[in-house]
């Protein structure tokens, strides 16, 4: 099991739950953040500006994180997908974070593994 860590546009975040729910069949736990990424020498209204003293004055711009948790083989057809849905083509597009789960236990059932993820994901 994987869990993907999607940080992009707040408008993308519909699109991505569309894709989610009609092709991937996963949960997801969505918040609202604020950062700022490797545009740091993108001179943008959006992000970055220069001070007065020509610092370089960052602001924070709002996203929206994406946090879900699905099995091995699907983990390169969501990455692929997600990136189709969420490019822009600008700075800001954002990034997706791969990480290793090592277990999920379902509290109502006990089901633990790939068995306490949906239905869905089991073969």
């Amino acid at each position: 099991m994987k869990r993907l860590i999607i940080v992009t546009r707040k408008e993308k975040l519909d699109d991505i739950k569309n894709l989610f729910r009609d092709k991937y069949f996963c949960g997801m736990t969505v918040s609202d953040v604020v950062g700022i990424g490797n545009q740091s020498d993108y001179m943008d209204d959006e992000g970055v500006r220069l001070d007065k003293k020509g610092n370089i004055d960052v602001h924070l711009i709002s996203k929206v994180r994406i946090e879900t948790v699905v099995m091995d083989d699907q983990v390169e057809p969501l990455i692929e997908d997600v990136c189709e849905t969420a490019y822009t083509g600008r700075y800001g597009d954002g990034k997706i974070f791969v990480e290793d789960v090592i277990d999920a236990v379902r509290i109502r059932t006990r089901e633990r593994g790939e068995d306490a993820l949906s239905t869905a994901y089991r073969h």
